[in-house]
């Protein structure tokens, strides 16, 4: 998934009526107001996937224990340049492990000493993808296991075993509701952005 910011050439045109003075400050503050919208813009759309999703500003920008492009979904921003007037923010990875949201129960639960009866009216994982929606997996063959350290969410078909995956961050942003605003925002600032980036570099006497 990916959010292009550019400024059309008939924007261009009317701004450079409207400075014609000063094409050097109009290009340089273009390439600033690009990327100072483009920061903006990316911050919006860690904000709206987060309201929608339950998972953290920290999961989506791969710190604390997330790091590694395996892990973690990636949240990059290609910034404007001299020859190249649209800045890119792009959002890829893999899909998630759904243990990243799970809500109980916390730790795998041992069946030593259980009889077959007290086994089977053990609780499927819960987990919390969406905020606000907590979800009983279904069946009876999924449980929580110890990897590595990590705990894990697993689902048993016949004699193998998978470990259960959710939504990638880039899936969370093409959200319709998402992308709609994000896109939105994209739109709507860019050229008053560019206008009060050329204003103050006239004003301070800016060439660039």
């Amino acid at each position: 998934m990916a959010v292009i910011i550019d400024v059309s050439t008939k924007d261009l045109d009317i701004l450079a009526k409207r400075f014609r003075d000063s094409p050097d400050t109009i290009m340089f503050a273009t390439i600033s107001a690009l990327n100072k919208s483009a920061d903006m813009v990316k911050t919006a759309l860690k904000r709206e996937i987060r309201q929608l999703y339950a998972i953290t500003d920290a999961e989506l920008s791969g710190k604390g224990g997330y790091k590694g492009f395996k892990s973690n979904n990636l949240i990059t921003l290609r910034k404007a340049t001299k020859g190249n007037c649209s800045s890119k923010i792009e959002v890829r990875g893999s899909t998630l492990n759904l243990s990243r949201f799970l809500q109980s129960p916390k730790m795998p639960i041992s069946h030593k000493g259980l009889t077959m009866k007290q086994i089977k009216k053990i609780k499927t994982p819960s987990v919390r993808v969406l905020k606000g929606q907590t979800k009983r997996l279904a069946g009876t063959h999924t449980f929580v296991a110890s990897v590595n350290g990590r705990n894990l969410i697993f689902e048993r078909d016949g004699k193998s075993l998978k470990v259960l995956r959710t939504l990638s961050t880039a899936q969370m942003a093409s959200n319709a509701n998402v992308s709609r605003k994000v896109n939105e925002l994209a739109k709507g600032i860019i050229i008053k952005k560019v206008e009060q980036e050329i204003e103050f570099r006239l004003s301070k006497g800016f060439m660039r």
